[in-house]
């Protein structure tokens, strides 16, 4: 598989390669510029957050968190600026299907946003998690966050008809006693690589701006796509390279976790 080559970089950028994919280190806006095409983009962005429970009355300051007093691990504080920036850069380059992940505050958001750029189409479909990636809320009689969201736009009408799922199912799989995950808001690989076959065929260029522990990548090229990404904590980073050059099928769970198989609900 060729792997994927554009034109010029930002100085001092680093960027790490292997078969089908590679990797930027530093804000998707600045790494990314030179990107003029793609046929997807799938990313998992920092959230919007309603966070009433945690005192306040708009939206969470953290990516991926939703108490705003929690540390964002280097993530770009969660913003409507940030998903601005997202979809005018996913309406500028991409041909196919544009994939992001979201809360459902930040789900209403992003349809809005691409909307106002010219979507064709703006569906959200559910992904009910596992139980695993699904704490506890506590105080207030809260119910689980049990389900996430997957907004599925697109900006020209595509030429080929596809059946898209109406939601994920992730199994109630539990990794075993003492294991942890070790990154927050990490995705199954098995759910990201059906994505991945929903949205695009053989041999596109998918495009991830948040690429974290590099789960979208490897689903990309597990499935026979190229892929670029970006990813601006370096920590996160890390360890996005090393799965990537492992080149086989792992989870943003410790070793030895039982893999998880994800269902599709068609």
């Amino acid at each position: 598989m060729p792997e994927p080559t554009f034109g010029h970089q930002p100085d001092g950028t680093r960027v790490e390669r292997g078969p089908g994919w590679e990797l930027r280190l530093g804000k998707f806006q600045d790494v990314l510029a030179d990107v003029e095409r793609c046929d997807a983009v799938i990313t998992d962005p920092p959230y919007l957050s309603a966070c009433a429970s945690a005192g306040g009355g708009s939206w969470a300051v953290g990516a991926r968190h939703s108490a705003v007093d929690e540390s964002p691990m280097g993530y770009e504080p969660a913003s409507e600026s940030l998903l601005d920036d997202l979809v005018s850069f996913a309406a500028r380059i991409c041909s196919g299907w544009f994939v992001a992940f979201s809360d459902f505050d930040g789900a209403h958001y992003v349809r809005s946003a691409v909307r106002s750029r010219g979507a064709v189409s703006a569906e959200p479909i559910a992904w009910v998690k596992p139980k695993c990636l699904t704490p506890p809320r506590g105080a207030h009689n809260l119910p689980e966050k049990g389900t996430e969201f997957i907004v599925a736009s697109r900006f020209k009408p595509l030429p080929r008809g596809a059946h898209i799922p109406g939601s994920y199912v992730s199994p109630n799989s539990t990794p075993r006693p003492g294991v942890s995950l070790f990154a927050t808001g990490g995705k199954p690989i098995d759910l990201m690589r059906a994505i991945v076959r929903d949205f695009t065929k053989p041999g596109d260029l998918i495009v991830e701006p948040f690429s974290g522990g590099g789960t979208t990548l490897l689903a990309a090229v597990m499935e026979g796509r190229r892929a670029i990404g970006a990813e601006m904590d370096a920590g996160r980073f890390e360890i996005a390279v090393k799965r990537l050059r492992k080149g086989y099928t792992t989870s943003l769970f410790a070793e030895h976790e039982a893999e998880m198989k994800q269902e599709v609900l068609f």
